[in-house]
């Protein structure tokens, strides 16, 4: 794996030229050494100029072989701990990853950072902004149909069937259908559904008299008048009609309040009677069993799964067009409710420094695993073409550093022995 790549023809140029001035300036070195050596005895005083020059040269030698020595080895030659970087690479790594894991994945150095950022703020801000809500919509569509086409659809679809299978049957029948009639039917102050029922059950009365004449007919013997079926009917639907219409009159609410009672005992049996709730989970699993259920169910999810891949699809569709509305809609909101923002920057706030403190080994981890799969070679390039141009100048600043020295050190041995 190679290292992430740079402006490299830019860097190169730039580093060969610093290593060109740092060469001619230890060339010149050498060439003032070797002639200051020529003509010092003619002209003692160039001992001061010579020592500069040898102590320069050797300066520049020294620096010029630290700085190599990090990248490769001196002249090709194995000198031992020379190419650092590329034998090193690895413990490098690994050391950075620790110095970020200590020093920057913490929450005493991310907390004051992060409570300066208002990310609900920035987030409603540009979701606002239609081309952006269109945009994030988009992005949405694009990975949900992504996902839909995975394995040509069949594995997930399957997997949704099975899905929903197995939360069918982790619901039981009978306390479901107890909360869904005491939501419908007794947490509405008006009673709104029960005086609809009542409306309902009194005009399939008056409907179906010859119906219920008729099943009546069938299961009284035959010798009984039809006259009387008939009265014995119209008997029956007299009474329950009075009865609904006490109840679903304003005034009659003791008549209502009996029926109320009788749906209270209802659902609590629906909840509490065991034998109601097992004959709930006998009636689901023959239900389950039904093959008709299961081709229903596995046809729903397969025209769920085309209207989605083909809605998803178009930009023009009505559920891409719910979703672009969504999407600004939830930014515009974002934007006017503060008390909102500023639970969510907390929520984000408190999520990330909980992630980041409990898994920073785990986040730094993926320094020094990447670093451990670049390649040795390219790495110490790419490092040498990151800082190599100033490394040149460790080399330039210790040829004229060295010479400085020598020269103090010349003078100093001079003025002690009283030579020139």
């Amino acid at each position: 794996m190679q290292p992430p790549s740079y402006n490299v023809a830019e860097r190169e140029a730039r580093l060969a030229g610093m290593k060109r001035v740092a060469l001619a300036l230890l060339l010149l070195m050498l060439a003032v050494y070797v002639v200051t050596g020529i003509y010092e005895l003619t002209y003692p005083w160039l001992s001061y100029v010579r020592a500069f020059a040898e102590a320069a040269t050797v300066g520049a030698l020294a620096d010029w072989f630290a700085v190599t020595a990090l990248f490769r080895h001196p002249l090709g030659l194995p000198i031992p701990h020379t190419a650092i970087v590329q034998r090193r690479k690895n413990d490098l790594g690994q050391t950075l990853a620790r110095f970020v894991s200590e020093n920057f994945l913490v929450v005493e150095a991310l907390r004051p950072r992060l409570d300066q950022i208002r990310f609900a703020d920035a987030f409603a801000a540009w979701l606002a902004k239609p081309a952006n809500a269109t945009r994030l919509s988009d992005d949405v569509a694009g990975i949900l149909a992504q996902v839909l086409t995975l394995s040509d659809n069949r594995s997930l679809r399957n997997g949704v069937k099975a899905g929903l299978a197995d939360f069918v049957a982790g619901i039981r029948l009978s306390p479901l259908i107890a909360q869904v009639l005491e939501f419908l039917l007794l947490k509405d102050p008006e009673q709104t559904l029960i005086n609809q029922l009542i409306t309902v059950v009194r005009e399939q009365l008056n409907d179906n008299q010859d119906k219920l004449r008729e099943s009546l007919s069938e299961r009284t013997p035959w010798w009984i008048p039809g006259f009387v079926d008939r009265r014995i009917v119209e008997r029956i639907v007299s009474e329950l009609d009075d009865f609904l219409t006490e109840a679903d009159g304003e005034e009659e609410a003791e008549t209502k309040a009996r029926l109320v009672e009788m749906l209270e005992r209802l659902i609590a049996s629906l909840k509490e009677d065991e034998h109601l709730i097992e004959r709930g989970e006998s009636l689901k699993a023959r239900l389950m069993d039904r093959p008709e259920l299961a081709r229903y169910i596995s046809q729903a999810v397969n025209d769920l799964g085309s209207y989605l891949d083909s809605a998803l699809a178009d930009p023009k569709s009505a559920l891409r067009q719910r979703l672009n509305t969504a999407m600004q809609g939830m930014g515009e909101r974002l934007l006017g409710d503060t008390e909102l923002c500023n639970d969510i920057d907390n929520s984000c706030r408190e999520a990330l420094l909980y992630i980041v403190d409990g898994h920073r080994a785990s986040i730094a981890s993926i320094i020094s695993e990447t670093i451990e799969h670049w390649d040795a070679d390219a790495t110490a390039q790419r490092i040498e073409l990151a800082v190599g141009r100033d490394l040149q100048f460790i080399r330039i600043n210790g040829t004229l550093v060295g010479g400085l020295v020598g020269l103090v050190l010349h003078t100093l041995w001079s003025l002690t022995h009283g030579g020139a």
